[in-house]
Formats: structure tokens, sequence, C-alpha cells
């Protein structure tokens, strides 16, 4: 289910939706260029936190200032996909997805991912034309 949320900042309503984005969708560059991206992207200020850089877990603090002058913040003590916040099966899954399809078709990507998956039982030669594919096209 998609959750939706109101709120007001800098004299703008917005309507976000929660939604899964492809990992690659922060750096789309058609995405970074849209009118509306680039008005959200003026109301950014980045501070940088020596403490916060030393942490070896890539740990953020991000705080939301609403129009009504409240603060929302949220302080991430290990980013998404390392040792002390692992992703799980699935997330690698769309994630290793996602990244493939644009070099890859479809099809080859999933039978890759199923492959890796289960490379004890695989006979290893079936990775040999996968990536060979990938390796020319790329």
């Amino acid at each position: 289910m998609t959750s939706h949320e109101h709120w007001e900042h800098g004299g703008f309503k917005h309507h976000a939706r929660a939604e899964r984005l492809p990992p690659l969708a922060a750096h789309d560059d058609r995405r970074m260029r849209d009118p509306k991206m680039l008005a959200i992207k003026q109301r950014i200020e980045l501070l940088g936190n020596e403490e916060l850089e030393r942490a070896s877990t890539g740990q953020a603090i991000v705080i939301v200032k609403t129009g009504d002058s409240r603060e929302l913040k949220h302080h991430t003590l290990a980013v998404r996909g390392t040792a002390a916040n692992p992703m799980t099966r699935v997330e690698v899954e769309e994630k290793c997805y996602d990244l493939m399809v644009p070099m890859l078709e479809a099809r080859r990507a999933r039978v890759l991912i199923e492959t890796v998956w289960r490379i004890e039982k695989a006979d290893i030669r079936a990775l040999r034309p996968l990536l060979r594919a990938y390796l020319v096209e790329a």
C-alpha cells in the first residue's frame, strides 16, 4: 500500500507519496534537471560534521524545518547495506536487478541473479554466457 502525506514547506504545499524508486533514480540526469526538483534542491543546505565523518558506519543526520516552524529530525546510525544495517535478500535482488537492467535485458538480469543465488549448486559454466554478454555489450 502506498502512503500519502500532505505537508507544507517554504510556502509550498506538497503531496508526497512514499514509493520505492530504483537505486539510480537519485542520479538520473533528466530527473535532476526537472524544474520541480531544482526548486527543492534550492531549499536544501548540506553541512559537514567531522564527528559523523569519522564514524565507521556512514552516519547522517537529516533535519527538516517545516512551514509552521517545527523541526523533524532523523539520525541514521548506519547506511543501509553496511554490515551494521544489512539489506534483506529481496532488497539485494531488487538493487542488483535495477542496476543490471540498463546494461542487460531484463530476462538475462533475472537469470544472472538466480544463478548467483544458487552458485553453490550451479554449473559455473552457466555464468560465462551471461557475463560475456555483459562485457561485450557494455
